[in-house]
């Protein structure tokens, strides 16, 4: 640009100091840095103290919003904390209160039920509590005394089986009753036992189930036993309550079964509790389609008293135990069959 149209008494003049910007001209948190710089080399000294006083004091809001949030996030937190422990230490309190509480305890029984003669003497103690914990459970129930005997007899049958020497499994170690029952019964027919046997105990009521699952003072518990498990399912199937002459016909279906031809111990064992149902009342003997003779029988008799009498049999070596467990199975067919 040329310079001739010029005052020339305007050329050597200072040149004018830029009108100041307002103190708040420009908000720090809303430009980049790289931005601020590019306006920055464009301010006065006065400007860019300014601009830093705004850089400074925008750090300064951040921290204090930092330390805030921190605080508001820690109180919140302890306030959490604090129902949380509070709800705690009250289920604490109450569950403290009912370990405290003494278990319902039922009633004696209204009647009472007969132990099999035939039992060893090791196994009429056992018998005889189950008796009155049966006796109470159906006085509780509203079960028949015949029904009831029934329900006896059939836990006496599996329990007699499963502990020869008046033994039973340990009834403190669900896992070991179980694996008794998936022994017997395989682990299909055991799952259905199980399932059963807590849907009588949700029927029977909230003092039966109490009974069944308060450990004593050994942790044992009556509902892990294989035997009251047993019962329990053979009640909720309505097979201890079935009419004399349907049982019997049930008796002569199961019996001309492959099942059962082979021991299957779900069908020997069926066919031994309807075997009851449908004498009830009458001689304990069905007749059967092959009667063993009675000299043959005795020797049958006689071996399997004499393998339910070795340690092997009821021990938790499988390979001792599984030849003895089938040939028990070979000897209830011949027996039954």
């Amino acid at each position: 640009m040329g310079t001739e149209n010029l005052d020339p008494s305007a050329l050597d003049a200072p040149k004018p100091e830029p009108a100041a910007p307002p103190a708040n001209f420009i908000d720090v948190d809303l430009i980049s840095e790289h931005a601020l710089e590019q306006v920055e080399r464009h301010l006065s000294s006065a400007d860019r103290d300014r601009l830093e006083a705004a850089r400074i004091a925008s750090r300064q809001a951040k921290r204090e919003a930092q330390a805030k949030a921190r605080e508001e996030d820690a109180a919140s937190s302890k306030r959490a904390r604090d129902v949380v422990d509070d709800l705690v230490k009250k289920d604490s309190e109450k569950t403290g209160e009912e370990e405290k509480a003494e278990p319902k305890q039922l009633q004696p029984g209204a009647f009472e039920l007969d132990v099999p003669e035939t039992l060893t003497a090791s196994q009429k103690e056992v018998a005889a509590g189950y008796a009155e914990d049966v006796a109470a459970i159906a006085t509780q129930a509203g079960i028949e005394q015949d029904e009831a005997q029934t329900i006896l007899e059939s836990a006496l049958d599996i329990a007699a089986t499963i502990m020869p020497n008046g033994e039973e499994p340990n009834l403190a170690n669900e896992s070991e009753c179980m694996a008794v029952m998936e022994h017997r019964w395989g682990d299909v027919a055991t799952k259905e036992l199980v399932a059963d046997a807590q849907k009588a105990v949700v029927r029977l009521g909230a003092d039966v189930r109490a009974w069944l699952n308060t450990p004593n003072e050994f942790g044992e518990v009556l509902g892990n036993s294989p035997a009251a498990v047993y019962a329990l399912a053979m009640y909720q199937r309505g097979y201890t309550r079935m009419d004399p002459s349907k049982a019997a016909s049930e008796v002569a279906r199961l019996r001309a079964t492959e099942q059962y031809q082979r021991g299957d111990k779900g069908y020997t064992d069926q066919v031994a509790l309807l075997s009851k149902v449908a004498t009830r009342g009458q001689s304990r003997e069905l007749p059967m389609s092959r009667p063993t003779a009675p000299a043959a029988k005795s020797a049958v008799q006689k071996e399997i008293d004499a393998i339910r009498a070795n340690q092997d049999y009821v021990g938790l070596d499988s390979k001792k135990r599984k030849p003895l467990v089938e040939r028990m199975a070979a000897l209830q067919a011949q027996l039954h069959g």
